[in-house]
């Protein structure tokens, strides 16, 4: 089984709709009125994050991440650690506005395109449900 974190919020500098966890959580830290504590600890799992996520190749190239190329990440759910962690990442947003969601696959959601020891990227397909 793989879970899948997803976010929609509103960037009032962007003034438009943005997705991606990520990219919530250095919003949610740069440019929202959180506690010390909160943003300490929000800061603490980005650069978790930055240390500890693999970051595929193809992912760093601009080139190959245009819409039209898009693809889905996936923790496995024997990546525990990678999804406590998630869970406190959107924990934190959740209590800031912005709102989070997980999805469940029993099996590979689309079409596989990079696998690690903690997750798998996709070209997505449709049969996925939200954890209720």
């Amino acid at each position: 089984m793989f879970i899948r974190f997803i976010v929609k919020y509103y960037n009032r500098e962007t003034k438009r709709e943005e997705t991606g966890v990520f990219r919530a959580a250095d919003y949610v830290r740069d440019f929202s009125a959180i506690g010390a504590d909160e943003k300490e600890k929000l800061r603490e799992l980005i650069v978790w994050f930055d240390e500890n996520l693999p970051v595929p190749e193809f992912y760093d190239d601009p080139a190959t991440r245009g819409e039209e190329n898009h693809t889905y990440f996936w923790f496995k759910t024997d990546a525990a650690e990678f999804l406590e962690q998630m869970n406190a990442l959107s924990e934190i947003l959740q209590r800031n506005g912005v709102k989070t969601e997980k999805l469940r696959a029993e099996r590979v959601p689309g079409k596989l395109i990079y696998e690690d020891y903690c997750q798998i990227a996709v070209v997505p397909l449709k049969d996925v449900s939200k954890i209720k």
